[in-house]
């Protein structure tokens, strides 16, 4: 397929119809849902994509805002599903976050659907940084003020979200859900924390 076609696929597999910029609720549910056969599906569709990022080969994908949030959903989210438990769900957090951060530089995010924008914003929560931490829960503050009062639940919840993987890495400096699976020793302040924290999807 060429790179529209491809990038396409990538965007209705995610996305579905919008409608008001919002996705349906019951595609909605299938972006944080953690089950062998919704991962196994992503990884037939969308693992020759992710191991061409991987490898440096779509780059012409970035031309466009549109083609920008296929490569970030593949980089940041089908990695995440592809490779859950493993080293291999955070390898492309980086080029993730550089196309991220391209598109807000450029105000290019501002173009996309609300639902759209979300995913642009999550490598920089997903970002074992503090300064791109704050970034994160800045942009989600602004998606917030943004969005209608009907839709405004929608959006705050993904800046709570965003606030508390914030405040991880002001304590940790780091997420120490990931630790097993990059092979990260846990601190005992980590450990006492990872007895009551979620996996974050992570765990197998």
């Amino acid at each position: 397929m060429s790179d529209a076609a491809d990038i396409q696929e990538v965007l209705d597999f995610w996305f579905g119809t919008l409608t008001d910029g919002l996705a349906a609720d019951a595609v909605r549910r299938g972006w944080f849902e953690s089950s062998p056969e919704r991962d196994e599906d992503i990884r037939r569709r969308f693992g020759p994509a992710l191991e061409r990022a991987a490898g440096g080969g779509l780059g012409s994908w970035l031309d466009t805002a549109r083609g920008s949030l296929a490569f970030i959903l593949v980089c940041d989210q089908f990695s995440r599903q592809i490779h859950r438990g493993e080293a291999g769900a955070f390898a492309t957090d980086p080029l993730a976050l550089g196309a991220a951060e391209t598109l807000v530089e450029r105000g290019s995010d501002r173009t996309l659907a609300l639902d759209e924008r979300v995913f642009v914003y999550l490598p920089f929560e997903h970002a074992e940084s503090r300064l791109h931490q704050h970034a994160s829960v800045g942009l989600f503050s602004a998606l917030r003020d943004e969005t209608p009062p009907g839709q405004r639940h929608l959006t705050g919840a993904f800046l709570r979200h965003a606030q508390q993987h914030r405040d991880i890495v002001l304590r940790f400096g780091r997420f120490p859900h990931r630790n097993r699976a990059l092979g990260r020793a846990s601190t005992p302040e980590e450990l006492a924390f990872l007895e009551t924290a979620g996996d974050f999807g992570q765990r197998r």
